[in-house]
């Protein structure tokens, strides 16, 4: 049975941050970490988060610029 595909829009500045992760992990680990397993530990993280902790970073994200 073949996979089925889910198209996911993201904003160009949470991609642009996730390429940055990625490229500091590859330097760090001396090989190439791909943006999509980035994105995939992203996801995995903000899952396990509580409401609380969602509301203080987007306080953090929000207000800090």
């Amino acid at each position: 049975m073949p996979k089925e595909t889910i198209n996911v829009t993201l904003p160009r500045d949470l991609w642009d941050g996730l390429g940055r992760f990625s490229y500091e992990q590859s330097i760090k680990g001396g090989k190439r970490f791909p943006t999509i397993k980035a994105l995939r530990v992203a996801i995995k993280v903000f899952l396990r988060l509580r409401p609380q902790e969602i509301n203080e970073i987007l306080k953090r994200t929000l207000y800090s610029g």
